[in-house]
């Protein structure tokens, strides 16, 4: 209900908002965005997973292993609930097929479209935000706040350069905060 709320209503006006801006809110924001990509996020966590595992060796001893072995369960947890809903809305997106925000205005699709002008709806990089906040809010409360606040300015960001509208941003939140949760469950 919220993502059609947010095409009837929110999406063009959101785009108007968005082209008014100045031209430095945009920049500044568009310099912002890059850090929603999830190799920002998925790359560093594999390169500690992989040297973590190379630090797990019998001479390290028991207590440094079940240490090593915990940080890699968790780590790993992180990287699949990034990876996965990720994953599917790079799949989804291209069967969608939504403009991104142009002249040709919110309700235009070309469904089954694997260019990058057709794949607005779900935005990966809010998917990639939202599914970050969720898993490492998970497993390190203190971080929550923090994380909500990079997700949220991931998510405008977004909207701001003009990349999506507000109703994909919204429904790449619930994928990546549902697909988090998920592989959170899955975890347990």
């Amino acid at each position: 209900l919220l993502i059609g709320f947010a095409m009837l209503v929110l999406d063009a006006p959101g785009v108007a908002f968005a082209h008014a801006l100045p031209l430095w809110v945009v920049e500044a924001f568009n310099e912002i965005t890059d850090f929603g990509k999830s190799g920002w996020l998925l790359i560093p966590i594999g390169i500690l997973i992989v040297a973590a595992a190379i630090l797990a060796t019998p001479a390290a001893g028991r207590f440094t292993n079940l240490v090593l072995t915990s940080l890699i369960v968790r780590l790993f947890y992180v990287f699949v609930a990034i990876a996965v809903p990720s994953l599917f809305v790079t799949i989804a997106k291209r069967l969608i097929g939504r403009v991104r925000p142009s002249e040709l205005g919110p309700y235009a699709y070309v469904p089954w479209s694997w260019k990058p002008a057709f794949a607005s709806m779900p935005s990966g990089h809010a998917t990639t935000a939202a599914a970050a906040a969720i898993a490492i809010g998970a497993l390190w409360p203190r971080a929550r706040g923090p994380m909500w606040i990079y997700a949220a300015v991931i998510m405008a960001s977004r909207v701001i350069i003009e990349a999506h509208y507000v109703s994909d941003v919204i429904a790449a939140a619930f994928v990546g905060a549902f697909g988090a949760i998920l592989v959170r469950n899955w975890f347990a």
